[in-house]
């Protein structure tokens, strides 16, 4: 009888934590690509690994999930502005002593995301 308990609640435990996650492939906001960087002070070079897991942190928090557990971005070449997409870039940065954060339209830009997995 514990044996059937304890399966019984592994497999609640397994059912919930699959279906709480979701993956995004080509992720989008209003039909456009989400870019694979971030505009913010703490982040000076928000295209390095840091800046990614965060954009696609914030990302899966827009969408009602804790974080991303994985992600796989591209870059365009340059010398390819054809190939540019239109993406949304999530910033933070200080207005009249408050922290805004928010997404901000970027343009044209080459590093965006092909894949986000949230939980």
């Amino acid at each position: 009888m514990k044996k059937i308990g304890a399966l019984a609640l592994l497999l609640t435990l397994f059912s919930t934590t699959s279906a709480s996650a979701k993956t995004f492939l080509s992720p989008k906001l209003d039909g456009h690509s989400i870019r694979a960087c971030v505009d913010s002070y703490r982040y000076p070079d928000g295209c390095n690994e840091a800046g990614r897991k965060h954009a696609a942190n914030m990302f899966c928090q827009y969408k009602g999930y804790s974080r991303a557990t994985q992600w796989q971005w591209q870059t365009t070449p340059k010398g390819r502005p054809r190939r540019k997409k239109r993406v949304w870039e999530w910033t933070e940065q200080y207005q009249d002593g408050y922290l805004k954060r928010s997404y901000t339209w970027k343009g044209k830009k080459r590093r965006y995301f092909t894949t986000i997995e949230c939980s």
